[in-house]
Order: C-alpha cells, then sequence, then structure tokens
C-alpha cells in the first residue's frame, strides 16, 4: 500500500514552529513582510492537503458555520469603513486562525502525523520557556538591531505606575506571551499525554510564567483550566460533592486574597493596572452609545479590534479589549452570532468524547472563552493558532469516522 504523501503535515508542524518567532523576526531584521511566512504556510497546508489528495470535506455543523462566519466576514467589503488595505489587514488577522482551522479540519491525518505536530508544540513550548527564563534572569536576548524600525519589540512593559516588570520573551508582548502560555497549560494537560505522561509535570513552568507577565486576563484563564483540572481530580478520587465543596472554597479563598491584594497599596496595581482598567471602562461605554452605527452589520474588517491598531489607513483604533465586543463591532450582531456558535458547538461536541485531544480543546475553550471577558485573545497571534490548532485535532473523529462509513 502507498504511503500517503505527509507534505501537509510537514507545513503544519513548519508553521507552528515559525509562529513563535515570527515577532523577533519582523523587530530584528525590520522587515515587516517576514510576517507573511505564516500566511504563506497556510495556503500551503490547504493547496498541498487538495494537490496529496488529503482532503476531506468535513460535514459537520462546526465546519459549515466556520465558513459561514467567513463568507460574512467577506461580504463586509461591501458596507467597511476602513480602506480596501485595512480591510485586507483586518480578514488577514482575524480570519487566518479560521481558514487555519478549517485547512486542518478538512485534512485526513495518521495518528503518527497527529504525534508529530503534538511533538512540534512542545518544541515551541520550550524554546519561548527559555527564552522567558532568561527574561526573568536578565540575561540580555537581542530583540532589535541597527536594522529594526517602528513597531519594533521592547524590553520596557511595566505595570502602569509601578515598577512591576513583566516579561515577553520574544513575543508580541506579556499578554501574547500570557495567551501562549495559557493554551500550552491545556495541551499540558492534554495532548502532551498522547507523547508522554510524564510531560504533564511542565504545568510546573507555567504557573510562574504567567504570574511574571502579570497579565491578568490569562492568569484569569489559567486559574479557571487548574481549577477545573483540580475539580476532575478531586471528583475522581473523592466523590462530585467534596468536589464541589473544595472548589467552592477555593474561590472564595482566592475572591479574599485578590481583595486584599487590590487594597494594599503596594500591590494595588497588580489587580488594577490603572490606566489599562480605567481605558476599558471607556471603550464599553463606547460601545453602548455608538451601537447603533454598526449593531447589525458591523463596522467591516480592519475597522475595530487589534487590527485597528497603527492602521494603515490613519483610522481611529477602536480597540475594546474584548474578543466578544471586538468581533460585534467589526462582524455586527450576525458575526457575533455565528462567532459564539462555532465556540458553543465545539463544546458540546468535545463534551461527549473524552480523549487527550479533547481534553485539550475542552480546556483551551474554557480559559481562552474566558480569558476573552478581559482581552482580544487574537492579541496573541501564537496562542490564537494553537488554540484552533488544538480545536481542529478534535474533529479528526468524525472523519475517520466518515471513512469507515464509505
Amino acid at each position: 500500500m502507498k504511503r500517503p504523501n505527509s507534505l501537509p503535515v510537514y507545513f503544519v508542524c513548519a508553521l507552528v514552529l515559525f509562529l513563535p518567532f515570527s515577532s523577533w523576526l519582523v523587530s530584528y531584521f525590520g522587515n515587516t513582510n517576514l510576517s507573511l511566512g505564516r500566511d504563506v504556510l497556510i495556503f500551503l497546508i490547504l493547496f498541498s492537503s487538495l494537490i496529496t489528495k488529503r482532503f476531506q470535506f468535513n460535514k459537520t455543523a462546526t465546519v459549515y458555520l466556520a465558513l459561514a462566519f467567513i463568507i460574512w466576514a467577506v461580504a463586509t467589503f461591501f458596507w467597511r469603513e476602513a480602506s480596501v488595505e485595512q480591510w485586507l489587514r483586518g480578514m488577514r488577522f482575524d480570519l487566518g486562525p479560521i481558514v487555519f482551522f478549517l485547512s486542518l479540519a478538512n485534512l485526513r491525518l495518521k495518528k503518527g502525523e497527529l504525534r508529530s505536530i503534538i511533538v512540534s508544540v512542545i518544541l515551541s513550548f520550550i524554546v519561548i520557556s527559555i527564552f522567558a527564563i532568561l527574561e526573568i534572569l536578565n540575561v540580555p536576548v537581542p530583540l532589535t538591531s541597527s536594522h529594526s524600525g517602528s513597531g519594533s519589540l521592547t524590553r520596557l512593559f511595566y505595570i502602569e505606575g509601578d515598577n512591576w516588570r513583566r516579561i515577553q520573551a520574544i513575543l508580541a508582548g506579556p499578554n501574547a506571551l500570557g495567551l501562549f502560555l495559557l493554551v500550552s497549560a491545556a495541551y499540558i494537560a492534554g495532548a502532551f499525554r498522547a507523547v508522554n505522561k510524564n510531560l504533564k509535570y511542565l504545568m510546573i513552568i507555567v504557573v510562574p510564567l504567567v504570574v511574571f507577565t502579570y497579565s491578568r486576563s490569562a492568569l484569569l484563564g489559567l486559574l479557571l483550566v487548574l481549577f477545573i483540572l483540580f475539580y476532575r481530580f478531586i471528583d475522581r478520587k473523592f466523590g462530585r460533592l467534596n468536589a464541589v465543596f473544595v472548589i467552592v472554597l477555593l474561590f472564595v479563598a482566592l475572591g479574599f486574597f485578590v481583595q486584599y491584594l487590590r487594597i494594599t497599596p503596594k500591590y494595588e496595581d497588580l489587580i488594577t493596572h490603572k490606566a489599562s482598567s480605567s481605558l476599558r471602562v471607556e471603550q464599553y461605554e463606547r460601545i453602548w452609545e455608538t451601537r447603533a452605527d454598526f449593531e447589525i452589520k458591523g463596522r467591516g474588517a480592519g475597522a475595530a479590534g487589534p487590527s485597528s491598531q497603527n492602521r494603515i489607513d490613519g483610522g481611529p483604533n477602536v480597540w475594546t479589549e474584548n474578543i466578544y465586543l471586538d468581533i460585534f463591532e467589526t462582524y455586527g450582531i450576525v458575526g457575533l452570532v455565528l462567532y459564539l456558535a462555532i465556540l458553543i458547538l465545539l463544546v458540546v461536541n468535545n463534551w461527549r468524547i473524552r480523549n487527550d485531544y479533547n481534553r485539550t480543546a475542552l480546556l483551551a475553550l474554557a480559559g481562552f472563552s474566558f480569558t476573552g471577558i478581559f482581552i482580544n485573545y487574537y492579541t496573541g497571534q501564537v496562542g490564537i493558532y494553537l488554540f484552533w490548532l488544538a480545536l481542529a485535532l478534535t474533529l479528526q473523529d468524525n472523519l475517520s469516522n466518515e471513512k469507515n462509513t464509505n
């Protein structure tokens, strides 16, 4: 029997290994075109799966909803507020991870190929963790050079009004690192087990690194993931009632601890981040007051969300640091409903099946869905691609069932 062509899998692994270095390469060499490597690899994944006959349409509601979301996003071209160039930038930013998700969701993978992809994720985690640890130890890692221009990476991330330094490794910033570590925690608790069960101990690295990012949103998402894991452990060992009791106690204790930090002048900035929190409130008020301008169809791709930072057309930045509000403003209530439907359906589907990949997806969904209330998780381009990768891998079971049925 002829061995299937693994070219698409090589491109997937190459993308996973390229993403952690993307921001650093752009910053160090001062060439924004280097970031296009991500888009090229996504195209190659889709194209190679078609030409090697590895593509099999996954007839699930999730895939249809993702396609509907993309079609709606493309339709915003006809009522866009941004220029054509800025609209294209928004499309690339918002839809890249979803196109990647669809490419993998329709790509038949062998068990060994799944393992290879997870190994590439492990390598990415190790690389970023090493750079993060070096940063904590004040070992200089060159983020810029004489070629660097505007938009280059900086080492000077501090909490507003205080000297709490925030780490970023070689990613775009502390929040990007926090989101990457958050999704890594989901992989460690799930898919990494498919390679080696001892890899679960890598969680010991994740927790302190997230703390040193001082990213409140990432830390909240990680705490939720850890609470879920701890609940399942107590439930398995001592029963559901005891598990619920322990989790409630932990929530209460955590609440008192956060309140103590908030009212203590020395640690207040850790909780409030001062200017950051007040800006969020201002943006929420702006959304409410101007909702009539976009509530049905949205402003169009590129007109809101993280892609509206440093706009090509010089327009305003309207970034709420809330994934749901940003999608609402960009694609209207229609786009938001489609996006939420995708996430909800993925939760339902993954709840039914219990394996390492579905565990990863459920934990990633829990962490990112909660974190999305406090930050647009598309901020961390590395994290968001690994997030959609985890979700796509859980749809492989459906492809296998279709093949067996046919």
